[in-house]
């Protein structure tokens, strides 16, 4: 991949690269959120006017983390169909959802069912759609618990 950045999403670091002289998207491969693209109408607005994505980020990089669990490859995100992606059915509405989509990313974090898998807090947090370790170490005691 291309250069070390800054995750627009979880602010870690990450490797980035453009599409090109025009850098009609951006794609970031981040420890925290995956893999992930954005279109230039989202990098613009991200820039232009952050308090669009303010209280979303935490969100977002579950969805990008998710999505590249899943399917091994690059969200796309865009300005456009930002609602749309955040109401998509992977992203919980609830802690208890949160919970559930946490023991389901572990799963696709595993090779198969019942393999074990690590867990790091400061990394991994966007696995449950977690605000941050913090909130991220509530949900692994919940799934503790139960």
């Amino acid at each position: 991949m291309g250069a070390k950045n800054e995750c627009p999403l979880c602010k870690s670091a990450a490797n980035h690269t453009n599409s090109g002289v025009l850098s009609v998207w951006w794609e970031y491969a981040c420890p925290r959120c995956g893999r992930f693209r954005m279109d230039g109408g989202f990098v613009e607005n991200m820039l232009l006017r952050p308090e669009t994505y303010e209280g979303k980020l935490h969100l977002l990089s579950g969805l990008t983390k998710t999505h590249f669990l899943r399917t091994g490859k690059p969200l796309m995100l865009t300005h456009d169909h930002l609602e749309d992606q955040l109401a998509s059915a992977l992203v919980p509405r609830t802690p208890a959802q949160c919970v559930d989509r946490l023991i389901l990313n572990v799963r696709y974090m595993s090779r198969e069912f019942g393999d074990e898998v690590e867990l790091k807090v400061r990394r991994d947090w966007p696995v449950a759609f977690a605000q941050g370790p913090k909130e991220f170490e509530s949900f692994i005691g919940q799934v503790v618990a139960e």
